[in-house]
């Protein structure tokens, strides 16, 4: 199963745009979805935004923590979160201001099969070499030697 980690702070519309794609690709690959709100002072925005009703109905989790302590925290709260769960195999990670095709998981999923031990990004920049292409689903891939990130994704153990 995959633990999908939706990290956000202080920008409900952001989250309000991005957590139903997310969660539509969440749900294609029977994952479980949380959402970690790293100390947001806009709990009632979330709440006239309809975005707390908005995770139930998708039926995640939403974790609020009390403090805001930086993307790094919150990460490290979600990562937590999944790699004590023995039945999570891989943990993909988003920021809430990503734009995520449904499709998402179930390419990378497929693409795990061929690399096991890779993390997966979902950001490319120019300055990081290409060392392969390849296409898969009709979804162009580039393989990177590095690669900055608004969404990771990799399998538990490299995750450890």
């Amino acid at each position: 199963m995959i633990g999908v980690i939706v990290t956000t702070y202080n920008r409900p519309a952001a989250l309000a745009r991005s957590l139903p794609a997310i969660a539509a690709a969440t749900a294609q690959v029977g994952g479980q979805l949380l959402v970690v709100d790293d100390g947001s002072n806009l709990v009632d925005a979330l709440e006239n935004k309809g975005i707390t009703l908005g995770i139930k109905e998708r039926r995640a989790d939403y974790l609020h923590l009390p403090v805001n302590r930086g993307l790094a925290c919150a990460l490290n709260v979600g990562l937590c979160h999944f790699l004590a769960d023995k039945d999570i195999s891989a943990i993909s990670v988003f920021q809430d201001d990503v734009e995520v095709d449904e499709q998402t998981l179930t390419v990378i999923e497929d693409l795990r099969l061929f690399y096991p031990d890779a993390l997966f990004t979902g950001h490319s920049a120019k300055e990081h070499a290409v060392t392969a292409s390849l296409s898969l689903c009709d979804v162009g891939i580039e393989l990177r030697a590095a690669c900055r990130a608004t969404h990771i994704h990799a399998a538990v153990p490299v995750w450890r």
